[in-house]
């Protein structure tokens, strides 16, 4: 059942706004979607000092009561009070607990020092006072959560952990949200895109509409972002469901301020730049899936690509399409040994759709990557270079086995793209020579509770750094620019070839020039759990894990990018393990830098 409570003008107090979230919102069980939509007033105001370490600047964002910023010294809701009422709902220490699933929309500025625009045709901003730091028993948690408590966490998470949920906001932090004609831009574009598909639309498309319908015509950028949540979560359907994920799916539409069709990916994603003798083309089709036109790729940038459509389009609308083909490098893998007819058959029969996700066959060992072959009834994947099973083992007995082992491939390779992605033509320079524009700066934690004893360790020529599971670990990002903000967002990928975007809130941010952005609000990333069973069984020397960062002077996605671990192998064999870097295509205005955590086994036993 739809059950809502709408809150306008004189109703919409602190107090009203506080005691239905927590009364109404809190209502919802398990098999529920909460929904918390705002729109209004943001404004900022002067952080108590304890919430400083874990935030990137000393103000808190705030959206604004109709009775707040008054004589009677009511205050904003603050950004922490409003995560400290997501907790409450959405977090719970019980893994096999399920909650409800909660949708955040703010549609409101949160820039700090400026509210809405009342007439964007004017363009006249009405400045709002930053607020002076309010006293903590003017905070709603004052008697679940002492100051004190603040002071002796570890970080804000320790304290404050975040519940699951999905956050829709209408702006970044340093812009303004819109309004025309008293209704508000975002408001009306999301209204508009729900409308045009019936409803039917995955978050992240839903997001890359919104973005791109507001791109071309005001000067805010739409965010959203999972917190704390499932890779798969943006393939899910607005408010509830799970959507069909067939291959690389794109939007398309038409930006009026560029005068130009774009499609939602770019290089940081995988699109390789303009070869005149390999053309990247695609159909475009309507929201009612059918194909109406065909489009190519003529230029590249690292978020979006830009199109020449042929066909008959109209410039108010928006498109989707699948793109096949666009990892140029392919990981080549081989079939090694006997009882691989049937799957050999069958991977040739899917060559083309195998090449469209970067798989290729060759039957030269030495230019493969990856070997297939069979041993002890069941299918392995390995390297060249290692007997040892990288993924689980199938059964050839098992009729789906195949199936999987195409999964499997496809997921590898899109594993080795990532980390292997890199832009040799890069414009970045940092002020100092011989530092990255953008740094991963990985310290040791002798003292999770005190930073000040944080040592740094220094990756070696090949990128790595060699710790011990019991290490704790803290990491920063470093702009090393003079005078740039860039967009960065940094990839965690495991050895069973997860990646993983949740380390920034956001999953993208921006750094401004000369300034830190701290992994989890600088909480310690503990590494006892990275030596897993199959290290011990396999006799492993070390795990890896990877730290991939990609950054770029526009904001960009990395959705396409993410994706779950596979299961690990369960049988026992001795090797070495060896990793391999390909080069990849180029763009401009982005980089990457990589770094290796070794963890070193301390099960390990040298092998005669």
């Amino acid at each position: 059942e739809f059950d809502a409570v709408v809150l306008t003008n004189e109703k919409a107090t602190k107090a009203n706004i506080v005691e239905n979230f927590f009364n109404h919102l809190g209502q919802a069980g398990a098999d529920d979607i909460a929904v918390f939509y705002f729109s209004g007033h943001g404004a900022e105001e002067d952080a108590d000092e304890v919430f400083h370490a874990a935030a990137n600047k000393p103000t808190l964002n705030t959206i604004v009561c109709y009775d707040s910023r008054g004589p009677e010294g009511i205050t904003d809701i603050a950004d922490k009070e409003l995560r400290y009422m997501i907790h409450k709902m959405t977090y719970t220490d019980d893994p096999s607990k399920k909650l409800p699933h909660f949708v955040l929309i703010t549609d409101s500025c949160h820039s700090g020092s400026v509210t809405r625009d009342a007439d964007a045709e004017e363009m006249t901003a009405r400045l709002t006072e930053k607020g002076n730091p309010r006293e903590w028993d003017q905070f709603i948690f004052k008697d679940k959560l002492s100051r004190e408590d603040f002071v002796n966490a570890k970080s804000l998470r320790d304290i404050l952990p975040q519940g699951e949920h999905v956050h829709f906001s209408s702006c970044q932090g340093a812009e303004l949200a819109y309004e025309v004609r008293g209704s508000g831009v975002f408001t009306s574009t999301l209204l508009e895109v729900l409308k045009r598909t019936s409803g039917k639309v995955t978050y992240q498309d839903l997001y890359s509409r919104i973005r791109y319908f507001i791109k071309g015509r005001f000067p805010q950028t739409p965010t959203i972002h999972v917190v704390d949540g499932d890779a798969k979560a943006m393939k899910n359907y607005f408010l509830g469901g799970a959507s069909e994920n067939k291959g690389v799916r794109v939007n398309v539409i038409f930006n009026t301020k560029d005068r130009a069709w774009l499609m939602d990916m770019g290089a940081l994603q995988g699109v390789p730049s303009i070869d005149p003798n390999q053309p990247i083309t695609l159909s475009l089709n309507n929201s009612e899936n059918k194909e109406v036109a065909t489009a190519k790729v003529v230029a590249v940038m690292p978020g979006t690509s830009k199109l020449a459509v042929d066909g008959d389009v109209d410039i108010k609308e928006a498109y989707s399409a699948e793109v096949k083909g666009i990892y140029r490098d392919p990981m080549n893998v081989t079939l090694q040994g006997d009882g691989l007819d049937t799957l050999k058959a069958e991977m040739e029969s899917k060559a083309a759709d195998l090449k469209a996700v970067n798989v290729e066959m060759t039957d030269d060992f030495a230019a493969a990557s990856y070997v297939v072959e069979v041993k002890d009834g069941n299918y392995i994947i390995r390297r060249p270079s290692d007997k040892r099973p990288v993924v689980k083992e199938l059964a050839v007995s098992d009729s789906k086995s195949i199936e999987d082992i195409l999964k499997f491939l496809q997921v590898i390779a899109k594993w080795e793209f990532t980390r292997s992605l890199e832009n040799p033509k890069t414009r970045l320079r940092a002020s100092t020579t011989g530092t990255a524009p953008v740094s991963i700066d990985v310290y040791k934690a002798h003292d999770e509770f005190d930073d000040s004893q944080d040592e740094l360790l220094v990756a070696g020529e090949d990128g790595r750094i060699v710790i011990s599971p019991d290490d704790l670990l803290r990491i920063g990002i470093r702009n090393n620019t003079r005078n740039k903000k860039l967009y960065c967002s940094l990839l965690a990928m495991d050895m069973l070839y997860g990646v993983d975007a949740g380390m920034i809130e956001g999953e993208v941010d921006y750094i401004d020039a000369e300034q830190d952005l701290w992994v989890w609000e600088k909480d310690v990333v503990p590494l006892d759990a990275a030596i897993e069973d199959y290290h011990r069984a396999y006799n492993w020397k070390e795990a890896t894990w990877d730290l991939k960062l990609l950054v770029s002077t526009v904001r960009f996605e990395v959705e396409e990018l993410k994706q779950d671990p596979l299961p690990a192998p369960s049988s026992e064999t001795v090797g070495s393990r060896a990793i391999k870097r390909r080069s990849r295509p180029d763009s401009e205005d982005w980089c990457t830098e990589l770094v290796t955590i070794v963890i070193k086994n301390p099960d390990y036993k040298e092998l005669a």
